[in-house]
């Protein structure tokens, strides 16, 4: 009797299709540790990208940091 093909998971390629989508920084190494930290690179392009504007906008609306 032959074994059964191994069942494989498409969330690793939506995953990539998303960020190419949005044009995000990829993490170089995928891992499922928990503990595992994505590459400094990739943490300073995110906060680059995204925490100006997220920061002008909170400020607008509290007018904390004026």
């Amino acid at each position: 009797m032959a074994a059964p093909a191994p069942a494989t998971s498409t969330a690793p390629t939506t995953t990539f299709a998303t960020a190419d989508l949005f044009g995000l920084p990829r993490a170089v190494e995928i891992s499922d540790a928990a503990t595992h930290a994505p590459s400094a690179s990739f943490q300073i392009e995110r906060y680059v990208r995204f925490m100006p504007g997220y920061l002008q906008m909170i400020t607008q609306h509290t007018r904390h940091f004026v």
